[in-house]
């Protein structure tokens, strides 16, 4: 249950809640993203389908939808 994005009780009798889809988190800002086409229905279809996935499945979907690119500038460490 951990893994699916349900609610479950930690060691200690701690509940963790069920996860839950965020706010709309471009509302009212500018994105570079292009994603105001997004209906809320689809976010939430989305959001389902990804928990309900295993998690090894949910690991390869998000591998695929991002990309390695090399650092484009270094700065030191104050």
């Amino acid at each position: 249950m951990k893994s699916s994005g349900l609610e479950y009780t930690k060691k200690h009798d701690t509940v963790v809640p069920t996860k839950t889809i965020l706010t709309y988190p471009c509302y009212g800002k500018k994105c570079g993203n292009d994603c105001g086409f997004v209906t809320e229905e689809r976010r939430e279809s989305l959001f389902k389908f990804f928990w309900s996935l295993e998690k090894g499945r949910r690991r390869d979907c998000s591998a695929s939808l991002s990309q390695r690119e090399n650092i484009k500038r270094k700065r030191s460490g104050c």
